[in-house]
Protein backbone atom coordinates (compact mmCIF):
# COMPACT_ATOMS: atom_id res chain seq x y z
CA UNK A 1 0.00 0.00 0.00
CA UNK A 2 2.52 2.68 0.72
CA UNK A 3 4.59 1.67 -2.58
CA UNK A 4 1.37 2.17 -4.33
CA UNK A 5 1.24 5.71 -2.79
CA UNK A 6 5.00 6.33 -3.22
CA UNK A 7 4.84 5.65 -7.10
CA UNK A 8 1.76 7.97 -7.41
CA UNK A 9 3.31 11.04 -5.57
CA UNK A 10 5.82 9.83 -7.75
CA UNK A 11 3.74 10.43 -10.98
CA UNK A 12 1.66 13.30 -10.26
CA UNK A 13 4.44 15.27 -8.57
CA UNK A 14 3.58 17.86 -10.17
CA UNK A 15 0.30 17.92 -8.83
CA UNK A 16 1.22 17.57 -5.08
CA UNK A 17 3.48 19.99 -5.55
CA UNK A 18 0.53 22.50 -7.12
CA UNK A 19 -1.72 21.59 -3.95
CA UNK A 20 0.29 21.96 -1.78
CA UNK A 21 1.65 25.57 -2.60
CA UNK A 22 -2.27 26.36 -2.73
CA UNK A 23 -2.79 24.86 0.70
CA UNK A 24 0.13 26.84 2.41
CA UNK A 25 -0.60 30.11 0.63
CA UNK A 26 -4.46 29.63 1.39
CA UNK A 27 -3.33 29.83 5.25
CA UNK A 28 -2.56 33.35 4.51
CA UNK A 29 -4.75 34.98 1.80
CA UNK A 30 -8.07 34.73 0.84
CA UNK A 31 -9.61 31.81 -1.53
CA UNK A 32 -10.74 33.28 -4.64
CA UNK A 33 -12.38 30.28 -7.09
CA UNK A 34 -13.27 33.38 -10.10
CA UNK A 35 -8.90 33.27 -9.96
CA UNK A 36 -9.40 29.94 -11.72
CA UNK A 37 -9.88 30.03 -16.25
CA UNK A 38 -12.20 27.85 -16.45
CA UNK A 39 -12.32 28.63 -20.09
CA UNK A 40 -8.56 26.54 -20.34
CA UNK A 41 -9.65 23.58 -17.96
CA UNK A 42 -12.68 23.56 -20.34
CA UNK A 43 -10.31 23.19 -23.19
CA UNK A 44 -8.13 20.51 -21.43
CA UNK A 45 -11.12 18.43 -20.92
CA UNK A 46 -12.02 18.67 -24.10
CA UNK A 47 -9.20 18.01 -25.97
CA UNK A 48 -8.64 15.28 -24.12
CA UNK A 49 -11.61 13.50 -24.27
CA UNK A 50 -11.72 13.51 -27.93
CA UNK A 51 -8.11 12.25 -28.08
CA UNK A 52 -9.04 9.39 -25.29
CA UNK A 53 -11.79 8.77 -27.99
CA UNK A 54 -9.06 8.50 -31.07
CA UNK A 55 -6.78 6.37 -29.09
CA UNK A 56 -10.13 3.79 -28.05
CA UNK A 57 -11.06 3.78 -31.69
CA UNK A 58 -7.20 2.64 -32.44
CA UNK A 59 -6.88 5.59 -34.79
CA UNK A 60 -3.59 6.81 -33.55
CA UNK A 61 -1.97 3.41 -33.19
CA UNK A 62 -2.79 3.25 -36.62
CA UNK A 63 -0.96 6.08 -38.03
CA UNK A 64 2.15 4.67 -35.58
CA UNK A 65 2.17 1.65 -37.43
CA UNK A 66 1.72 2.37 -40.80
CA UNK A 67 4.76 4.70 -40.25
CA UNK A 68 7.01 1.80 -38.44
CA UNK A 69 5.97 -0.92 -41.31
CA UNK A 70 8.29 1.50 -43.16
CA UNK A 71 11.48 1.18 -40.87
CA UNK A 72 13.97 -1.47 -41.26
CA UNK A 73 16.67 -0.11 -38.94
CA UNK A 74 17.03 1.47 -35.63
CA UNK A 75 18.42 4.45 -37.26
CA UNK A 76 15.11 4.54 -39.96
CA UNK A 77 13.12 3.92 -37.25
CA UNK A 78 14.27 7.02 -35.11
CA UNK A 79 14.07 9.34 -38.05
CA UNK A 80 10.40 8.00 -38.92
CA UNK A 81 9.38 8.47 -35.64
CA UNK A 82 10.29 11.50 -34.11
CA UNK A 83 8.62 13.33 -37.23
CA UNK A 84 5.82 11.45 -36.54
CA UNK A 85 5.99 12.11 -32.48
CA UNK A 86 6.75 15.80 -33.11
CA UNK A 87 3.49 15.98 -36.14
CA UNK A 88 1.13 14.36 -33.60
CA UNK A 89 2.26 16.55 -30.53
CA UNK A 90 1.63 19.85 -32.57
CA UNK A 91 -1.83 18.99 -32.71
CA UNK A 92 -2.83 16.59 -30.05
CA UNK A 93 -0.35 17.33 -27.13
CA UNK A 94 3.15 15.87 -26.25
CA UNK A 95 1.38 13.48 -23.65
CA UNK A 96 -0.67 11.75 -26.28
CA UNK A 97 1.65 11.75 -28.86
CA UNK A 98 3.91 9.77 -26.40
CA UNK A 99 0.86 7.72 -25.01
CA UNK A 100 0.66 6.84 -29.02
CA UNK A 101 4.07 6.00 -29.84
CA UNK A 102 6.19 4.67 -27.27
CA UNK A 103 4.42 1.18 -26.34
CA UNK A 104 3.85 0.91 -30.43
CA UNK A 105 8.00 1.86 -30.71
CA UNK A 106 9.01 -0.54 -27.43
CA UNK A 107 6.56 -3.44 -29.38
CA UNK A 108 8.75 -2.98 -32.28
CA UNK A 109 12.12 -2.89 -30.98
CA UNK A 110 11.11 -6.28 -28.66
CA UNK A 111 10.53 -8.02 -31.99
CA UNK A 112 13.54 -7.07 -33.74
CA UNK A 113 15.69 -7.32 -30.62
CA UNK A 114 16.99 -3.80 -29.83
CA UNK A 115 16.88 -1.74 -26.76
CA UNK A 116 15.09 0.86 -27.17
CA UNK A 117 16.67 3.61 -24.78
CA UNK A 118 17.91 5.84 -27.20
CA UNK A 119 14.74 5.66 -29.47
CA UNK A 120 12.22 7.02 -26.78
CA UNK A 121 14.12 9.47 -25.39
CA UNK A 122 14.07 10.73 -28.70
CA UNK A 123 10.91 10.52 -29.26
CA UNK A 124 9.98 12.31 -25.87
CA UNK A 125 12.49 15.38 -27.05
CA UNK A 126 10.76 15.28 -30.57
CA UNK A 127 7.31 15.75 -28.95
CA UNK A 128 7.96 18.82 -26.41
CA UNK A 129 9.76 20.33 -29.36
CA UNK A 130 7.26 19.50 -31.87
CA UNK A 131 4.10 20.24 -29.23
CA UNK A 132 5.65 23.91 -29.09
CA UNK A 133 5.14 25.08 -32.36
CA UNK A 134 0.99 25.43 -31.70
CA UNK A 135 -1.42 26.92 -29.11
CA UNK A 136 -3.03 23.32 -28.94
CA UNK A 137 0.31 21.23 -28.86
CA UNK A 138 0.89 21.20 -25.44
CA UNK A 139 -1.09 22.57 -21.63
CA UNK A 140 1.20 25.49 -21.04
CA UNK A 141 0.68 26.59 -24.73
CA UNK A 142 -2.80 27.04 -24.35
CA UNK A 143 -2.95 28.75 -21.27
CA UNK A 144 -0.71 30.96 -22.53
CA UNK A 145 -2.06 31.56 -25.89
CA UNK A 146 -5.41 32.78 -24.23
CA UNK A 147 -3.32 34.96 -21.15
CA UNK A 148 -1.80 36.65 -24.03
CA UNK A 149 -4.33 37.33 -26.26
CA UNK A 150 -1.58 35.59 -29.09
CA UNK A 151 -3.15 35.98 -32.88
CA UNK A 152 -2.18 32.27 -34.46
CA UNK A 153 0.87 33.86 -36.75
CA UNK A 154 2.23 35.71 -34.27
CA UNK A 155 2.19 32.66 -31.54
CA UNK A 156 3.99 30.08 -34.19
CA UNK A 157 6.47 32.65 -35.56
CA UNK A 158 7.67 33.24 -31.87
CA UNK A 159 8.04 29.74 -31.49
CA UNK A 160 8.94 28.25 -35.04
CA UNK A 161 12.83 28.81 -34.92
CA UNK A 162 12.99 26.67 -31.80
CA UNK A 163 11.29 24.26 -33.25
CA UNK A 164 13.30 24.29 -36.38
CA UNK A 165 16.35 24.25 -34.81
CA UNK A 166 15.49 21.77 -32.25
CA UNK A 167 14.45 19.33 -34.79
CA UNK A 168 17.54 19.66 -36.60
CA UNK A 169 19.73 18.94 -33.82
CA UNK A 170 17.96 15.62 -33.46
CA UNK A 171 18.97 14.61 -36.52
CA UNK A 172 22.81 14.33 -34.42
CA UNK A 173 22.06 11.64 -32.45
CA UNK A 174 19.70 9.68 -34.98
CA UNK A 175 22.80 9.44 -37.32
CA UNK A 176 24.88 7.81 -34.52
CA UNK A 177 22.38 5.00 -34.17
CA UNK A 178 22.91 1.32 -35.90
CA UNK A 179 22.20 1.35 -39.53
CA UNK A 180 22.02 -2.54 -39.36
CA UNK A 181 19.39 -4.28 -41.13
CA UNK A 182 16.28 -5.77 -39.04
CA UNK A 183 13.79 -8.06 -40.54
CA UNK A 184 10.96 -6.18 -41.05
CA UNK A 185 7.83 -6.46 -39.00
CA UNK A 186 4.38 -5.97 -40.25
CA UNK A 187 2.51 -4.83 -37.51
CA UNK A 188 -1.39 -4.42 -37.43
CA UNK A 189 -3.07 -1.60 -37.43
CA UNK A 190 -6.87 -0.74 -37.75
CA UNK A 191 -9.59 1.58 -36.99
CA UNK A 192 -12.24 1.16 -35.39
CA UNK A 193 -15.61 2.49 -35.99
CA UNK A 194 -15.24 4.59 -39.01
CA UNK A 195 -18.63 6.70 -38.04
CA UNK A 196 -17.04 7.96 -34.32
CA UNK A 197 -14.08 8.16 -35.43
CA UNK A 198 -15.69 10.55 -38.21
CA UNK A 199 -17.49 12.32 -35.40
CA UNK A 200 -15.00 12.93 -32.48
CA UNK A 201 -12.54 14.12 -36.19
CA UNK A 202 -15.78 17.07 -36.34
CA UNK A 203 -15.42 17.86 -33.05
CA UNK A 204 -11.66 17.84 -32.73
CA UNK A 205 -11.35 20.17 -35.82
CA UNK A 206 -14.46 22.47 -34.10
CA UNK A 207 -11.87 22.63 -30.73
CA UNK A 208 -9.25 23.93 -33.15
CA UNK A 209 -11.16 26.91 -34.65
CA UNK A 210 -12.51 27.24 -31.04
CA UNK A 211 -8.72 27.62 -29.33
CA UNK A 212 -7.32 29.36 -32.14
CA UNK A 213 -10.52 32.19 -31.73
CA UNK A 214 -10.41 32.31 -28.45
CA UNK A 215 -14.31 31.34 -27.86
CA UNK A 216 -16.31 29.96 -25.18
CA UNK A 217 -15.88 26.27 -25.43
CA UNK A 218 -18.24 25.33 -22.64
CA UNK A 219 -20.69 24.23 -25.88
CA UNK A 220 -18.07 22.41 -27.77
CA UNK A 221 -17.53 20.68 -24.03
CA UNK A 222 -21.18 19.91 -23.67
CA UNK A 223 -21.59 18.63 -27.43
CA UNK A 224 -18.07 16.60 -26.51
CA UNK A 225 -19.74 15.16 -23.41
CA UNK A 226 -22.87 14.11 -25.09
CA UNK A 227 -21.26 12.02 -27.71
CA UNK A 228 -18.85 10.41 -24.75
CA UNK A 229 -22.42 9.61 -22.56
CA UNK A 230 -24.17 8.16 -25.74
CA UNK A 231 -21.33 5.98 -27.01
CA UNK A 232 -18.29 6.16 -25.01
CA UNK A 233 -18.94 7.14 -21.28
CA UNK A 234 -15.82 5.18 -19.74
CA UNK A 235 -13.52 7.89 -20.99
CA UNK A 236 -14.52 9.95 -18.25
CA UNK A 237 -12.77 7.99 -16.06
CA UNK A 238 -9.79 7.84 -18.31
CA UNK A 239 -9.33 11.62 -17.90
CA UNK A 240 -6.18 13.09 -16.15
CA UNK A 241 -8.02 14.82 -13.38
CA UNK A 242 -4.32 15.19 -11.96
CA UNK A 243 -3.34 17.66 -14.78
CA UNK A 244 -6.95 19.21 -14.44
CA UNK A 245 -6.68 19.63 -11.01
CA UNK A 246 -3.00 20.69 -10.86
CA UNK A 247 -4.25 23.67 -13.48
CA UNK A 248 -6.98 24.71 -10.51
CA UNK A 249 -3.86 24.48 -7.72
CA UNK A 250 -2.01 26.79 -9.53
CA UNK A 251 -4.80 29.08 -10.54
CA UNK A 252 -5.61 29.23 -6.92
CA UNK A 253 -1.55 29.55 -5.87
CA UNK A 254 -0.97 32.18 -8.03
CA UNK A 255 -4.05 34.45 -6.72
CA UNK A 256 -3.20 33.88 -3.46
CA UNK A 257 0.41 35.14 -4.13
CA UNK A 258 -0.93 38.24 -6.13
CA UNK A 259 -2.66 39.12 -2.37
CA UNK A 260 0.83 39.43 -1.00
CA UNK A 261 1.80 43.16 -1.76
CA UNK A 262 5.23 42.09 -0.57
CA UNK A 263 5.88 39.49 -2.47
CA UNK A 264 4.77 41.32 -6.06
CA UNK A 265 7.60 43.97 -4.74
CA UNK A 266 10.10 41.69 -4.23
CA UNK A 267 9.30 39.32 -7.34
CA UNK A 268 8.84 42.16 -10.07
CA UNK A 269 12.81 43.80 -10.40
CA UNK A 270 13.86 40.41 -10.73
CA UNK A 271 11.58 39.86 -14.00
CA UNK A 272 12.37 43.20 -15.17
CA UNK A 273 13.92 42.36 -18.65
CA UNK A 274 13.15 39.53 -21.43
CA UNK A 275 16.58 38.06 -20.63
CA UNK A 276 15.30 37.55 -17.30
CA UNK A 277 12.25 36.31 -17.89
CA UNK A 278 13.64 33.61 -20.19
CA UNK A 279 15.99 32.61 -18.20
CA UNK A 280 14.13 32.45 -14.66
CA UNK A 281 11.14 30.41 -16.51
CA UNK A 282 13.57 28.13 -18.24
CA UNK A 283 15.18 27.13 -14.88
CA UNK A 284 11.94 27.23 -13.27
CA UNK A 285 11.00 24.48 -15.51
CA UNK A 286 13.71 22.47 -14.01
CA UNK A 287 12.02 21.62 -11.25
CA UNK A 288 8.26 22.26 -11.13
CA UNK A 289 7.87 21.62 -14.76
CA UNK A 290 6.89 24.02 -17.48
CA UNK A 291 3.01 24.02 -17.22
CA UNK A 292 2.88 25.52 -13.52
CA UNK A 293 6.27 27.85 -14.09
CA UNK A 294 4.01 29.62 -17.29
CA UNK A 295 1.08 30.05 -14.87
CA UNK A 296 3.35 31.25 -12.27
CA UNK A 297 5.36 33.80 -13.87
CA UNK A 298 2.41 35.03 -15.88
CA UNK A 299 1.47 36.82 -12.81
CA UNK A 300 4.26 38.66 -12.90
CA UNK A 301 4.93 39.05 -16.43
CA UNK A 302 4.39 41.70 -19.14
CA UNK A 303 6.58 39.96 -22.40
CA UNK A 304 5.12 37.20 -23.24
CA UNK A 305 6.86 36.13 -26.19
CA UNK A 306 10.45 35.53 -23.12
CA UNK A 307 7.83 33.71 -21.17
CA UNK A 308 6.49 31.51 -24.23
CA UNK A 309 10.00 30.51 -25.16
CA UNK A 310 11.13 30.46 -21.44
CA UNK A 311 9.15 27.45 -20.87
CA UNK A 312 9.37 25.91 -24.32
CA UNK A 313 13.25 25.28 -23.45
CA UNK A 314 12.46 24.60 -20.13
CA UNK A 315 10.41 21.66 -21.14
CA UNK A 316 14.19 20.18 -21.70
CA UNK A 317 16.42 19.04 -19.15
CA UNK A 318 15.35 17.13 -16.12
CA UNK A 319 12.85 14.80 -16.39
CA UNK A 320 10.39 16.43 -14.16
CA UNK A 321 10.78 19.49 -16.39
CA UNK A 322 7.64 18.26 -19.03
CA UNK A 323 5.46 15.87 -18.06
CA UNK A 324 6.06 14.08 -21.46
CA UNK A 325 9.03 13.01 -20.05
CA UNK A 326 7.50 11.71 -16.95
CA UNK A 327 5.33 9.23 -19.21
CA UNK A 328 7.77 8.09 -21.82
CA UNK A 329 10.37 7.53 -18.79
CA UNK A 330 7.14 5.46 -17.20
CA UNK A 331 6.68 3.25 -20.15
CA UNK A 332 9.90 2.19 -20.82
CA UNK A 333 10.66 1.74 -16.87
CA UNK A 334 8.04 -0.53 -16.43
CA UNK A 335 10.20 -3.41 -19.22
CA UNK A 336 13.90 -2.57 -18.94
CA UNK A 337 16.33 -1.49 -16.27
CA UNK A 338 16.64 2.83 -16.44
CA UNK A 339 20.64 3.30 -15.89
CA UNK A 340 21.40 4.25 -19.40
CA UNK A 341 17.96 5.56 -20.25
CA UNK A 342 19.03 8.28 -17.77
CA UNK A 343 22.10 8.42 -18.92
CA UNK A 344 21.27 8.93 -22.62
CA UNK A 345 17.86 10.95 -21.59
CA UNK A 346 20.68 13.59 -19.22
CA UNK A 347 22.82 13.64 -21.87
CA UNK A 348 21.06 14.94 -24.47
CA UNK A 349 18.20 17.00 -22.49
CA UNK A 350 20.93 19.11 -20.61
CA UNK A 351 22.91 19.79 -23.67
CA UNK A 352 20.01 20.95 -25.47
CA UNK A 353 19.14 23.20 -22.50
CA UNK A 354 22.60 24.81 -22.39
CA UNK A 355 22.63 25.75 -26.05
CA UNK A 356 18.98 26.37 -26.10
CA UNK A 357 19.45 28.74 -22.71
CA UNK A 358 22.57 30.90 -24.04
CA UNK A 359 21.27 30.88 -27.56
CA UNK A 360 18.05 32.44 -26.63
CA UNK A 361 19.69 34.67 -24.23
CA UNK A 362 21.98 36.15 -26.16
CA UNK A 363 19.20 36.73 -28.34
CA UNK A 364 17.38 38.81 -25.86
CA UNK A 365 20.39 40.41 -24.61
CA UNK A 366 21.28 41.77 -28.04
Amino acid sequence: MINIIKNKIFEEIVFFIALGLAVFTGIFAELNFNAIDYNVIGILATLMLITLAFEKYEVLDFVAVWVLNKADSERKTAGLMIVLTAVLAMFITNDVALITVVPISMTLSKRVGFNPFKLIVLEALAANIGSSLTPFGNPQNLYLYNQYAYDLPTFMSIVAPFVLIGMILLTLPIARLSSKKFEKVDLKGKIQSPKWVGIYGILFIASIFFIVLRMNILILLICVSICVIIRDHELFKQLDYFLLGTFVCFFIFVDHVNQFAWMKEMIRPLLSSEANVFLLSALFSQGISNVPSAILFSAFVEMPNALLLGVSVGGLGTMIASLANLIAYKYYAKQYETKAYHRYFLLLNVSLLIFFMVFYYWIFKV
